[in-house]
Order: structure tokens, then C-alpha cells, then sequence
């Protein structure tokens, strides 16, 4: 996938794991100015709310970050629609923090959490200058999510089941399965 993930390494991405002593993702989220911009995180069980919000809070840590700059200038300036370039980018996001996470994450928290990168890329680009609709959110998000689900080898049906909390769980997502670009 060109643009974010092509460009960004492992060892630039932080790790999802909660440290010893630390803050709780959503603390550390409020400090940071980093607040809830979807309804992804209503559809999350409460066991896998942690999870989510240490894959968002990663997510934006390099999305924020110096290392980044350059990176997000050039997927910026493509020449794609708003939605896709946002949606390539949050997926792109969701790939390096998988790569850095130690074991397995569930795959309805990376779902989720890719949804609500979308909506932080779509306010960081609208920040940034660039027109961002409601239609383009809206479709980054979905993009994002459905990217991401293709990425880890799930169906559409197999994350909606597990945030439902049906029987049929859904696979793990093993950050080795991210190791190839995801392309929409």
C-alpha cells in the first residue's frame, strides 16, 4: 500500500502494552487531548475496552509523532479521494502498532480501534488545511475497518458476531499476519 505503512519501521512504532506503573490508555488519551471521536468503543465488551484503547492510543502516539512528519505530509499529498487517502493512512497506522504489539490482540479491538483512528486522521488532516466532508469521515472510517479486516483474514460477519457477543469467535489478529502491506 503506498503512502504511511511503507515508510514506517518497527522499532518507530510504540508498543500497545500497558507498562508497569503507567496510566491507563484512557488517562493518558485525556492528557493528551485525544478524546472518543466514534461510537466504536460502545460496540467493545468491557474485557477488551484496555486492549482498544492501548491499539488507538499507539496508534496516535505515532501518528503524533516527530518521526512522523514527513510520512503524514507525503500520504497527505496524494492524489487520491479524502476518504481513501485517511482510510489508507488509519489502516496504515493500525499495521505498525500491530507489528510492535507483543502476542496476540483481538481482532474486534483492532476492527474498533482502526475506526476510531480514522476519525483522529480525519481531524489531524482537517487541521491540517485539507477539506475534510462528513462523507469523507464517514468513508475513511469504513475503508479503514474493512482494509484492516481483509489485513488480519477476517469477515465482515465474523467481527460483527464477536462484538455481539455470539459464540462464533472471532480469529486473534497476530501481528505476524501484518506484515505485508494491506491493500483495500
Amino acid at each position: 500500500m503506498p503512502g504511511m505503512i511503507d515508510e514506517q519501521t518497527e522499532a518507530e512504532a510504540p508498543h500497545p502494552e500497558a507498562e508497569e506503573g503507567a496510566e491507563s490508555p484512557e488517562q493518558e488519551r485525556a492528557q493528551a487531548g485525544i478524546g472518543s471521536r466514534t461510537k466504536a468503543a460502545d460496540a467493545i465488551p468491557a474485557e477488551l475496552k484496555p486492549e482498544y484503547e492501548r491499539l488507538v492510543l499507539a496508534a496516535a502516539k505515532i501518528l503524533y509523532s516527530e518521526q512522523a512528519k514527513d510520512m503524514v505530509q507525503q500520504q497527505m499529498s496524494r492524489q487520491v479521494p479524502v476518504a481513501q487517502m485517511i482510510g489508507e493512512g488509519a489502516a496504515g497506522l493500525m499495521a505498525m502498532v500491530l507489528r510492535s504489539a507483543k502476542g496476540q490482540v483481538s481482532a474486534p479491538s483492532v476492527v474498533a480501534a482502526s475506526i476510531e483512528v480514522a476519525a483522529e486522521v480525519a481531524d489531524f488532516v482537517g487541521e491540517a488545511g485539507k477539506p475534510v466532508s462528513e462523507d469523507d469521515r464517514k468513508g475513511a472510517m469504513q475503508f479503514a475497518a474493512a482494509t484492516v479486516m481483509q489485513g488480519i483474514g477476517m469477515q465482515k460477519d465474523q467481527v460483527q458476531n464477536a462484538l455481539m457477543g455470539k459464540t462464533q469467535q472471532a480469529p486473534a489478529a497476530e501481528p505476524a499476519q501484518t506484515e505485508q502491506p494491506m491493500e483495500a
